[in-house]
């Protein structure tokens, strides 16, 4: 594998859920046989048609945890051919939360068929935990909220007020520590709602609920996690051969074990995005590429003290 502390090249970055729309990569897919090729073949693996789910969808069908993993999935592959196509190639690839099946493509740790049927099988155990929730009375619950501030926030407080309104079995985490002034938190509706009720008051930072399928990244995927663990063994997972860093550890992985190890762990663990990315800075690191539809992860680098311009 490529040292990479030595030449610094294109950092790819590939987003997660959130970053789906109707309409994604249509462009991509018009003008490009070999975007219409991915198409079929990934509408074979699964049995679904990814130009009719993507290009014609509704906004709600698209958001169906169980739709938007596997349709991301593919439009960040689309973008990824398309960048390879132009002879622009990663130095170092990163994925934020679901995106990070994207990377470990482009890392070539895993083959894009076997990771489309792991992302189907994880979408759905992750559909499953959301679903169980909603048979207990908790239909359209707000699951998610983005905690965002002008000023660094502190995360010890953040995290103190999360373990202050959790209790047995209502618990609420930080899912996604994205950059030094933007973080989301996760989990049992009632516990994130008495969070942000707390932080709300004490008037630390502006509150933004989010509408997601679910509470990801937190202790209620814990039936998903168990699955995608068992569901590995059926999938070969080689070691990357272009530096990867994982959420879960905001380190590079090197080995096949180690990534088979941080799957599963990654559904209910912390996306340790600020941490990857000052990673990267520090490594020398300063071309940085979204891999996928939209600015979302484009936009959070301009909350890092960037070397230079993007």
């Amino acid at each position: 594998m490529p040292d990479p502390f030595k030449k610094p090249g294109p950092v790819f970055l590939f987003p997660g859920q959130g970053s789906q729309e109707p309409g994604m990569g249509r462009e991509l897919y018009e003008a490009h046989d070999f975007v219409r090729k991915l198409f079929a073949e990934a509408s074979e693996i699964v049995g679904l048609d990814f130009a009719s789910l993507i290009f014609e969808s509704s906004k709600a069908t698209l958001q169906e945890t169980i739709n938007t993993q596997l349709a991301i999935l593919i439009t960040n592959q689309a973008h990824y051919l398309a960048l390879e196509h132009q002879g622009i190639r990663p130095a170092l690839v990163m994925g934020h939360s679901l995106g990070e099946y994207s990377a470990l493509i482009a890392a070539q740790a895993i083959t894009l068929s076997d990771a489309i049927k792991v992302v189907s099988h994880r979408a759905t155990a992750m559909q499953y935990c959301v679903e169980e929730r909603k048979e207990d009375g908790e239909k359209d619950k707000i699951y998610m909220a983005a905690v965002v501030s002008r000023k660094p926030l502190d995360l010890e407080y953040i995290t103190k007020v999360c373990a202050g309104n959790s209790y047995a079995n209502q618990n609420v985490t930080i899912a996604n520590d994205n950059s030094p002034y933007q973080v989301v938190l996760s989990g049992h509706h009632l516990a994130l709602a008495l969070a942000c009720h707390h932080l709300k008051s004490d008037k630390k930072a502006r509150l933004i609920l989010l509408k997601t399928g679910g509470p990801f990244h937190s202790s209620e995927m814990a039936f998903a996690e168990q699955e995608l663990k068992l569901c590995l063994d059926n999938y070969s997972i080689k070691d990357p051969q272009i530096p990867f860093i994982a959420n879960l550890t905001a380190d590079f992985v090197k080995t096949r074990e180690e990534i088979r190890r941080l799957m599963p762990l990654q559904i209910t663990g912390q996306v340790r995005w600020r941490e990857s990315i000052n990673r990267t800075l520090k490594l020398g690191y300063t071309d940085f590429i979204e891999c996928g539809h939209g600015k979302t992860l484009t936009n959070l680098l301009h909350n890092f003290n960037l070397p230079q311009p993007l």
